[in-house]
């Protein structure tokens, strides 16, 4: 949005179409990702993830899936307000979500602040 912000006012107020083309342009990098043939593998090499066992990586393949699935349905609606998309939290768990979000969970008193957490234990 800034982006189309500094975009109108760099075209001006008194340009009625000249400058359509060019705000256009800002947005091409904006085009929704097919996620079809979006793999794990792709998603671990983009987002540089390097997991501590073969087990660990196979749990945050299950989630990442799972979310892939998700996000393919969602994108899938004709009726959607907003695309979804993978990003950089699209393999964690719930409970790293939460921790993300400032839940302390059910047993941490009120004003206890949140605990410092590896992201990906």
């Amino acid at each position: 949005m800034l982006r189309l912000a500094a975009a109108l006012v760099a075209v001006g107020a008194s340009s009625t179409l000249r400058g359509i083309p060019e705000v256009l342009d800002l947005f091409d990098d904006l085009t929704p990702q097919d996620f079809s043939t979006y793999t794990f593998s792709q998603y671990a090499a983009q987002f540089q993830r390097v997991y501590s066992s073969a087990e660990e990586r196979a749990e945050r393949e299950a989630l990442f899936n799972k979310r892939l699935g998700l996000i393919i349905a969602h994108n899938a609606n004709p009726n959607r307000t907003w695309t979804a998309g993978v990003n950089q939290f699209t393999d964690w768990t719930e409970a790293q979500m939460s921790v993300l979000r400032g839940r302390r969970g059910p047993t941490a008193p009120r004003g206890t602040p949140p605990a410092a957490h590896s992201l990906l234990q």
